[in-house]
């Protein structure tokens, strides 16, 4: 995707589809109010404090971006945005590249970005599309931040009573990668287990802390292997709402 503020791509690594049963402006206002509270959530310099809204008569979108900025950084986008965000959209960028200066390359190389788009249908619902994504310099924490961003927001549609259904929660899986008809091996199932029980205890504790890579890898399972087998506890590692059956 191309960042709607600062005009280089970021590599997409999740994406959404829903249908949301409420008007196409009560579907903006409810996130631009998100975004706005994730953005006090995280400090000053954890979020940028604004974000940008690209119309049409039927469609809406925000982005908003996820990087952590220090001080100096925030408040050179900020002013920029501000002062420039009716105007020439190319312009606008090129004052961000040219004001930014020696810091660019790392700013653009640690981008973490989601954008959220709402279009109405003929139907009367509102279709939501959230992508997120980031390039190969952000931090893993970051990206760990960026997740939960997109399970707060889908957290507080469903409060709402705003979901009608989904779409798309992730790319379908290929047909090679379905269970084979034998089932698991027992040394798989064990080594899932084990994962399980790594997330278990810091689920206990209200957060999930632990990357799922990093817990793949300390009991000795493939990601893709978990996807395959268990694809809600894949899915949903970082809800804490979520407790995957006994």
């Amino acid at each position: 995707m191309r960042s709607q503020l600062f005009g280089f791509c970021v590599d997409t690594y999740l994406i959404y589809e829903a249908d949301l049963n409420c008007p196409l402006n009560q579907a903006h206002e409810v996130t631009v109010q998100f975004t706005k509270e994730v953005g006090l959530l995280t400090g000053s310099a954890g979020m940028l404090p604004q974000v940008t809204v690209f119309s049409r008569p039927y469609t809406l979108g925000v982005e908003t971006w996820l990087t952590p900025m220090n001080s100096e950084e925030e408040q050179i986008a900020s002013d920029i945005l501000r002062d420039h965000v009716w105007k020439d959209e190319m312009a606008r960028m090129k004052l961000l590249k040219n004001a930014l200066d020696w810091r660019w390359l790392k700013f653009r190389e640690t981008a973490i970005v989601a954008q959220l788009f709402m279009a109405a249908t003929l139907e009367g619902f509102v279709h939501l599309s959230v992508h997120l994504g980031w390039n190969k310099g952000a931090a893993s924490d970051s990206m760990v931040l960026a997740q939960h961003f997109v399970q707060g927001y889908f957290a507080r549609i469903k409060q709402l009573n705003l979901m009608h259904r989904w779409r798309i929660a992730y790319p379908p899986a290929p047909e090679a990668m379905k269970p084979k008809s034998y089932g698991i091996r027992p040394d798989t199932y064990e080594r899932l287990q084990k994962l399980r029980d790594i997330r278990e205890k810091e689920r206990r504790k209200g957060n999930i802390v632990t990357t799922r890579l990093a817990a793949c890898d300390a009991v000795g399972i493939a990601l893709s292997t978990v996807k395959k087998y268990d694809k809600m506890l894949h899915d949903r590692w970082y809800d804490a709402s979520y407790q995957p059956p006994t």
